[in-house]
């Protein structure tokens, strides 16, 4: 027997597996609410960093970060063993080159840095945004919004650079 997906594949198959998951969860695992913490390049470093400075003997008699339970004994690696291994694939692939970035002023360039990782840190990761708007959270459907909303933005305002040939 052949299923014919057609164009909807992927979203069939995501479906399928999302629903999969959310009734494995909901009689197999005693959650509530559920957790919903992936990948994040704003959350985990922010728990490496915490976590250095909570283990520091001499620090953390002083002062003391606050931790996702999941990363209370070991630190998240997950960005260490992403940089190293992109960095380690361009580098096989003869693709790893560093560049300065589009922004030449630096004030902009930190001011735009300090805007991301401080509103990253404010809703965190995106992929933890979709799994909170998925189990049905109101500030996750906000923030998801305000994602979609600062895209758009960033990409009308690329593509209207390009245009004027500024970049």
């Amino acid at each position: 027997m052949k299923i014919k997906l057609g164009t909807y594949r992927l979203f069939v198959v995501g479906l399928i597996m999302g629903l999969l998951a959310a009734l494995i969860q909901a009689y197999t695992f005693d959650i509530q609410p559920p957790e919903g913490f992936g990948l994040a390049f704003v959350g985990h470093p922010n728990n490496f960093f915490n976590w250095i400075v909570n283990n520091i003997p001499w620090v953390n008699n002083w002062v003391s970060f606050p931790l996702h339970e999941a990363f209370l004994i070991y630190p998240p690696l997950t960005i260490l063993g992403v940089f190293i291994g992109s960095s380690i694939a361009g580098a096989r692939s003869k693709e790893l080159k560093l560049r300065p970035g589009p922004v030449r002023n630096r004030f902009t360039a930190i001011l735009l840095g300090f805007l991301v990782i401080n509103f990253g840190l404010l809703w965190d990761c995106d992929i933890r945004t979709a799994l909170l708007v998925g189990y049905g959270s109101v500030l996750g459907i906000i923030a998801l919004i305000s994602i979609a909303a600062g895209v758009i933005a960033a990409t009308v305002y690329l593509r209207s650079r390009a245009r004027k040939g500024a970049m």
